[in-house]
């Protein structure tokens, strides 16, 4: 995608932005971009460009508990893992050039938010499997583990290949929520229990605390339980276990620390179990209280079955070093550097060392 057509649309948003109604219909655009260089190791040398360009149209409508979304995705670029030559992916950005409906659903919160459903094209990592703090990091299997990421027959309904489902949300009390999702093919259900923070720094207006765009400010502590079905052709289950903890609190400065344990199917999928787990710093440095630094490893191994097929190791182990910095409410920057232990468990591959840097622009309101 050319700049000049970038540009066009970003013109086109800001216009509709501009007349769109508070509170009721907004629209955004977010550019993601990452320059990947693969310095060492891997498949070959080579360096990439890949982005992706979302153009997202919110709708809250606040009076009557009803909230839509719908994102059109734009990807185009390399692939930083044709050099790398990992399994893991290490850009979390990475799929098939082409433009595609990637969200567009509607929910319906009921009892004073207590309970929430959702219908239509959904991410499931939005909600499901998902920890704040390791959403800092550019890896795949910080989003989503590959146990999980890479099990059935196409995967389950995340980016970059989405799907319809209808979702469940219901939050017998302040701390714990239930969630469960149905898929074709595939069934979802997670248990979470979240700390925030305490109900005089909660935002007065309750009607969307839960589900998608509920706005909460960040919880202090989470751990959640999940477990996935497929049902069709190919059938194969895993559960995982996720935590995340604030462990130290200064004024800005924040350390948080986060571990993710899944277990697959070694019957029928690649990967049999994956752990993650890492470390991260809000406002690291005096005078940056934005900025966020972090550390975090992604060990991934082979189900026995697929050893036995491609006399593979047992596995991939990806070491992640990150740094987080807004340049201005609009622009972002984020330097990486990633150190891949047996790329795609390959004994005959070199370990890699590769270096990206990703921004973001945000036009939203």
């Amino acid at each position: 995608m050319s700049l000049r057509r970038i540009a066009a649309i970003a013109v086109v948003f800001i216009a509709i932005r501009a007349n769109a109604q508070p509170q009721s219909l907004q629209p955004s655009l977010v550019y993601d971009g990452t320059a990947f260089d693969d310095i060492s190791g891997g498949v070959r040398r080579g360096s990439t460009y890949l982005g992706t360009l979302r153009l997202q149209l919110t709708f809250d409508g606040s009076k009557s508990g009803t909230s839509a979304f719908v994102a059109v995705l734009n990807k185009h670029g390399g692939s930083p893992s044709d050099s790398a030559g990992d399994a893991q992916g290490v850009s979390s950005l990475a799929g098939p050039n082409q433009w595609r409906l990637e969200e567009a659903w509607v929910q319906q919160n009921f009892f004073k938010a207590q309970l929430s459903v959702l219908a239509g094209r959904y991410d499931l990592n939005s909600e499901f499997y998902r920890l704040q703090s390791a959403g800092l990091f550019l890896n795949s299997s910080f989003g989503v583990g590959p146990e999980f990421s890479q099990s059935g027959t196409s995967g389950p309904s995340i980016y970059p290949n989405t799907t319809s489902a209808i979702r469940i949300t219901y939050r017998p009390v302040r701390s714990l929520v239930l969630r469960a999702a149905a898929f074709d093919g595939l069934i979802l259900g997670e248990i979470a229990y979240l700390s925030r923070p305490s109900s005089r720094e909660m935002p007065r207006d309750i009607r969307f605390r839960l589900g998608r765009l509920a706005g909460l400010p960040p919880y202090k502590a989470k751990l959640s339980l999940g477990a996935w079905h497929y049902t069709g052709s190919g059938q194969s289950s895993g559960i995982y276990i996720l935590g995340d903890r604030t462990i130290y609190e200064q004024g800005t400065r924040r350390l948080a620390a986060f571990g993710q344990l899944g277990i697959g199917d070694a019957r029928a999928d690649r990967f049999a179990r994956y752990i993650g787990t890492g470390i991260v710093m809000a406002a690291p440095f005096r005078g940056h209280d934005q900025d966020e630094l972090g550390l975090a490893v992604a060990a991934a191994r082979d189900s026995g079955q697929y050893n036995m097929q491609r006399s593979a190791l047992e596995g991939e182990t990806t070491f992640e070093c990150t740094y987080l910095a807004p340049i201005t409410p609009h622009l972002a920057v984020q330097p990486d550097l990633q150190y891949v232990v047996h790329p795609s468990a390959d004994r005959s591959r070199k370990n890699a060392l590769v270096m990206m840097l990703r921004f973001e622009i945000s036009i939203a309101p």
